[in-house]
């Protein structure tokens, strides 16, 4: 089989894939772009020079930490990524992860580069952020206790005004075992049917720095606060 057969069906194969591929020679000169890159990126692709087609591509407040990525990866031979928001057809901007993977031996002649829009997921993980720090000033303002488990990395967290209600310090590592802290009958029973996440977002009793247990609203020695403070959901 020929080398341009070879070409050819190379270029149709990546002509057909969603993501946007190209390739570039180590100064910036294009070499190849397939189908879904054209058609994302229309006109400007023409540009002669890469600082003109990057100008109008990426976002300029993603652009000098995009620059730095790749002088740092020109410097030490390294595949890198980079996550910005590119100008679609319809002069919108849409978050793209971009990843770049060194060709040839030795000395890097050739960037192959592929990008994936993930404007979607990344609105969704900056909203959930933003609803995560709502919820934070929020429950400061309220005085609320705030438990969180994280299930992959074992890390427990309480939030300042939960060790307060406990009577720990602010700087005091938190309690390994929220069991621990719950009234004895119901703490049997969730290590019974193994389920600690059967207690979130639950009203159940907890031993506040008094060392009583109680359905009452308020705790000796808290009496603007309430004894059961508010537990936030495990994260998954």
């Amino acid at each position: 089989m020929s080398d341009d057969t070879t070409d050819t069906r190379l270029h149709a194969v990546l002509d057909a894939m969603p993501h946007k591929v190209w390739m570039a020679s180590r100064d910036g000169a294009a070499l190849y772009y397939n189908r879904a890159m054209r058609e994302f990126a229309g006109a400007v692709l023409s540009l002669s020079e890469r600082s003109g087609r990057e100008r109008i591509l990426i976002h300029p407040e993603d652009a000098p930490a995009f620059a730095a990525a790749r002088c740092a990866a020109r410097r030490h031979g390294n595949s890198w990524t980079a996550e910005v928001r590119l100008r679609s057809p319809d002069g919108g901007w849409r978050w793209h992860r971009l990843d770049f993977a060194a060709l040839g031996s030795g000395d890097i002649d050739t960037w192959l580069a592929a990008a994936t829009d993930i404007h979607d997921l990344k609105r969704a993980m900056l909203a959930a952020q933003e609803s995560g720090e709502q919820f934070r000033l929020a429950a400061e303002a309220a005085r609320l206790g705030v438990y969180s488990f994280d299930l992959q990395s074992g890390v427990h967290a309480w939030s300042p005004e939960l060790k307060e209600i406990f009577g720990l310090a602010a700087d005091a590592p938190p309690p390994t075992d929220i069991l621990q802290r719950i009234h004895p009958r119901i703490a049997r029973a969730s290590r019974r049917c193994g389920a600690r996440a059967s207690i979130r977002r639950a009203a159940v009793p907890l031993r506040t720095s008094t060392a009583s247990y109680g359905p009452t609203a308020r705790s000796a020695g808290y009496s603007s606060r309430a004894a059961w403070p508010s537990l936030a959901r495990a994260r998954s």
